[in-house]
């Protein structure tokens, strides 16, 4: 691997102590607060930011199980799961808990 290559793992890797550092002693309100009316909140984003991890993870994996084979990944529209997966209610605690454990998982 690249020293670029490395970088980006170290950065990945480093992805949830730093999410959970900026997100503690954020209050429910605060985590509730968007940039602008409609836009998402800072709960919103953490679930997102997990999800589409949660969605790469399984192709990574793939991937790495199947090398050269063709993984076929079904699309997902963003605002769908942000309302059906109610992330405006979520902890974002768990969420960034299921974040270390998937990069933990895959960088072993």
């Amino acid at each position: 691997m690249s020293d670029d290559d490395l970088k980006l793992i170290q950065i990945y890797r480093e992805a949830p102590k730093i999410l959970k550092e900026v997100l503690t002693g954020l209050s429910d309100i605060e985590l509730d607060l968007s940039r602008a009316p409609g836009k998402w909140t800072i709960r919103e984003i953490v679930h997102h930011i997990v999800e589409c991890d949660l969605n790469y993870f399984q192709i990574n994996r793939y991937a790495l199980a199947h090398t050269g084979e063709r993984y076929i990944f079904n699309a997902f529209d963003a605002n769908v799961w942000n309302q059906t997966m109610n992330h405006n209610r979520r902890d974002v605690r768990i969420e960034v808990q299921l974040l270390n454990t998937i990069i933990h998982c895959l960088l072993m």
